[in-house]
């Protein structure tokens, strides 16, 4: 009897058991259906999810693979971990160690990246991670990883990005550097594809001759005051070509440099000296007379910061005399001396021309007189030992205006292939001038090359003054134009 009472007991506790399982999967599969129900792109059959044919169905895989992949710089990417069967795993993305996204969270604070699902039922085709606005500092490994719980079960997608970029150029703005050392120009320049480098001189050729220099580091081996300015450098690539901008500062002690070493005027007249100081750090200027400072005028505002005038309003006998422009620094100082007097100015050769028959040669002076010149000399010579000075009275060739003189003069019967000097001198009741600078030129019509500093003394107009003397660096150019006469 008790035998039966069990079997009894066992039976109804299966029956029971059989019926909670039903209800327990009935209400399973009626959730599975209200969640597809609010899938709109949910249709009949996408459980499956469409398993190609070469593998098993049901069975999860990836259908992304390893890529290398290269994009514009400012453009968008899309890095895709797609396969099929994947609603049990979870995706997470990594460059490096860093963290990314896990499914369809991003972990990460930049704003640019964010997940995106492919069509079909999110999570079961992977996703993409998406990068916006790429950049140089986006190069790298992205690698996706897809993990089945806490089980063994993962499969890896890794894409390799290299972004495409133009060039970005860095220099120190300011370089400041001592006369007679060397200074190295550096450019960093960041590119993919890597740029080609390059420096150049603003207006002017390089320092060493090139008026292109390729290469990230341009070293200049002996600086002089005339190598400061404004150097530039490029990178280019197949993206483009960008620029920076170096000012390059030569320390040095002051140069004075004159137009004239005499200056004419007459008494009760007006009389300006000009000097011109190139100096850096600026130079302090000062002017004496006889060996006695003079207060300096107020400077006007609209002269250049170089050029220092001493302005006489009314010219009396006192005023005649030596004047010297004096200028120093922390680097050095030096001057130079004027003459005042009412002797005509020193000539200034303003032209010259080689004749037709090529045995002449032509000269165009320009001078300055208060009172009326009553005579001119021209003096030359072949250079060779021993030659004597030939000299001329001249008497025609002469124009007037005011008080400024041109004095034309031609040379003639000049033998071939020769040197020779050439200068011209200018009286009138106080006495002769002082001698013009002696000229040297060549019968093929040319002058004797310059030194380096004389070409390169510039005004803020860019005129250049060409003179052969090497203690004398004239600077017209700054207060009378050079007439070429060609």
């Amino acid at each position: 009897m008790r035998a039966i009472s069990w079997i009894f007991i066992s039976m109804v506790g299966l029956l029971l058991i059989s019926g909670l399982t039903k209800t327990v999967g009935g209400s399973a599969s009626a959730e599975k259906d209200e969640e597809y129900a609010e899938d709109e792109d949910y249709t009949e059959g996408d459980d499956d999810d469409s398993p190609d044919s070469s593998a098993p169905k049901g069975i999860p895989k990836t259908t992304s693979v390893n890529s290398n992949l290269q994009v514009d710089e400012e453009t968008k990417v899309e890095l895709p971990c797609h396969g099929e069967h994947l609603e049990q795993f979870v995706i997470f993305w990594k460059r490096g160690d860093d963290l990314l996204a896990s499914n369809a969270l991003t972990t990460t604070d930049d704003k640019r990246f964010n997940i995106s699902w492919p069509p079909g039922r999110q999570g079961g085709k992977g996703n993409s991670l998406v990068i916006h606005d790429v950049s140089g500092k986006d190069n790298g490994e992205y690698r996706c990883t897809l993990q089945l719980g806490n089980s063994n079960t993962s499969f890896t997608v890794t894409h390799t990005l290299l972004v495409r970029e133009k060039p970005r150029v860095y220099t120190n703005p300011t370089k400041v550097v001592k006369e007679n050392d060397s200074a190295t120009l550096v450019c960093n320049a960041s590119a993919n594809p890597e740029p080609k480098v390059y420096w150049k001189r603003k207006g002017k050729n390089l320092p060493t001759g090139e008026s292109v220099f390729e290469g990230a580091r341009y070293t200049i081996p002996y600086l002089s005051r005339n190598h400061a300015g404004m150097y530039e450098c490029y990178a280019t690539n197949a993206m483009g070509t960008a620029m920076t901008a170096m000012n390059l500062h030569v320390m040095h002690a002051p140069v004075v440099q004159i137009e004239r070493t005499s200056v004419n005027s007459g008494l009760g007249r007006k009389a300006q000296l000009v000097c011109v100081v190139l100096a850096e750090p600026k130079a302090n200027v000062t002017w004496y007379k006889d060996g006695e400072r003079i207060t300096p005028p107020i400077r006007d505002p609209e002269w250049p910061a170089h050029i220092w005038k001493l302005q006489l309003d009314a010219v009396t006998k006192s005023h005649y005399g030596n004047y010297v422009c004096a200028a120093y620094n922390s680097y050095g100082r030096d001057e130079k001396i004027i003459q005042l007097s009412g002797a005509p100015s020193q000539p200034l050769l303003r032209g010259h021309k080689l004749g037709d028959d090529h045995t002449s040669y032509s000269l165009i002076w320009e001078l300055d007189s208060a009172s009326k010149v009553d005579g001119f000399k021209m003096r030359w010579r072949k250079v060779e030992d021993g030659a004597e000075w030939v000299e001329v009275d001249i008497a025609d060739g002469v124009a007037s205006e005011s008080d400024k003189y041109t004095v034309t003069q031609t040379i003639r019967e000049l033998g071939p292939s020769a040197d020779y000097e050439v200068t011209l001198l200018a009286h009138n009741e106080h006495g002769w001038s002082v001698p013009a600078e002696v000229r040297s030129f060549h019968i093929n019509g040319e002058f004797q090359s310059i030194s380096a500093e004389e070409a390169n003394a510039k005004d803020a107009s860019g005129s250049t003054w060409t003179s052969s003397s090497s203690h004398l660096a004239l600077m017209a150019a700054l207060i009378l134009p050079m007439v070429r006469w060609q």
